[in-house]
């Protein structure tokens, strides 16, 4: 006869470990896509705030640069310095004191990612092609609906 209460207690300790082997390596993984993304954060900062600093004429678009740069360094700061749980827990309570923000936001954030994405594609294949003839054959297609990858 096999003793079934050892086998059982073998297999509880066994998916303890797993379970602490798996915690830990997902912690790792999302501290280093966090570091990642503050990285990045703090480069559009610096993008923002370059791009802001040599715009000529109106000055609300140069404060409005400005702020947005200050906030992505917030973003970046808080994202090394807040514990993984916090930044989760604050999620969620944005997100159900501000629904409609919140999947407004992800949504933007899905179309900028996407228009990134082709971007990224477009100047890894090299230069942009000539524009094709328009529908019905009169002329060059609308430059600025290529540009946007509409066409």
């Amino acid at each position: 006869m096999t003793d079934t209460g050892s086998t059982k207690a073998k297999r509880t300790d066994a998916s303890r470990d797993f379970a602490a082997e798996a915690k830990s390596y997902a912690d790792q993984a999302m501290g280093a896509a966090r570091d990642t993304l503050a990285d990045h954060a703090e480069a559009q900062a610096d993008t923002v705030a370059r791009a802001g600093a040599g715009l000529s004429g109106t000055p609300y678009v140069r404060e409005a640069a400005t702020h947005l740069s200050a906030s992505l360094l917030q973003v970046a700061d808080a994202l090394r310095t807040t514990d993984l749980e916090a930044l989760q827990s604050d999620a969620r309570a944005f997100a159900s004191q501000n629904p409609a923000l919140f999947y407004g936001g992800a949504a933007a954030l899905g179309f900028l990612a996407t228009r990134a994405m082709k971007a990224s594609d477009r100047s890894a294949t090299g230069s942009v092609s000539a524009p094709e003839s328009a529908p019905g054959g009169n002329g060059p297609a609308h430059t600025t609906a290529r540009k946007w990858g509409y066409v």
